[in-house]
């Protein structure tokens, strides 16, 4: 079962226990995707003004954005999540109890990824004005942004949290009852990182104007500068 159109108004497709659901929309200005227990969903919007995927129980959703307005996702009790966005305005990924999400952002203007109590969540963005990643109750977040302005990375009962910024201008890191919280930015404008009541704190700053590292109740707290400009380092209540 499959739908494309080309040049049209509004594309809308639905799924129910089907077994794999495929949109193409080219130039077109709303395009809709919802797949009910199904296999495979996959929506393809080219030049188009919005694109939504709405997954339940379905198996892998697959969602890539070229040029478009809007793009947003959203999977629940879905076990694969992807979103691809380039040169788009904005790009919308919510996994919820999901076994991945991958988030990829190209020249668009914000990217923003939540997941909650899934497995893994991965965001990558480059060259676009905002990224902002939020993790509760997760295995791994992992947030990598290439010249762009603002990388955001908030994670919650998490494993692991990692966040790395090159050329960035501002890299932001909270890490709540976290086991690592890792952060490395290459010649960014400002670093910034917040672990409360975590075991690891890494802070790596190249080049950077300000890394600044902020540790309550942590295990460990560690920050290195190389030829950047600040330094500061906090910690209160931490284990030597």
């Amino acid at each position: 079962m499959g739908q494309q159109v080309h040049y049209s108004t509004a594309l809308t497709s639905t799924c129910n226990y089907g077994t794999a659901l495929t949109t193409t929309s080219n130039y077109s200005t709303a395009l809709t995707s919802t797949c009910n227990y199904g296999t495979a969903l996959t929506s393809t919007c080219n030049y188009g003004t919005a694109l939504t995927s709405t997954s339940n129980y379905g198996t892998a959703l697959t969602t890539t954005s070229n040029y478009s307005t809007a793009l947003t996702f959203t999977s629940n009790y879905g076990f694969i999540l992807t979103s691809v966005s380039n040169y788009g305005t904005v790009l919308t990924s919510a996994s919820n109890y999901g076994t991945a999400l991958t988030t990829t952002s190209n020249y668009s203007t914000a990217l923003t990824s939540t997941c909650n109590y899934g497995t893994a969540l991965t965001t990558t963005c480059n060259y676009s004005t905002a990224l902002t990643s939020t993790c509760n109750y997760s295995t791994a977040l992992t947030t990598t942004s290439n010249y762009g302005f603002i990388l955001t990375s908030v994670s919650n009962y998490g494993t692991a949290l990692t966040s790395t910024c090159n050329y960035g201008t501002a890299l932001t890191s909270t890490c709540n009852y976290n086991i690592t919280l890792t952060s490395v930015s290459n010649y960014s404008t400002a670093l910034t990182s917040t672990s409360n009541y975590g075991f690891i704190l890494t802070s790596v700053s190249n080049y950077g104007t300000a890394l600044t590292s902020v540790s309550n109740y942590g295990t460990a707290l560690t920050s290195v500068s190389n030829y950047g400009f600040i330094l500061t380092s906090v910690s209160n209540y931490d284990s030597p």
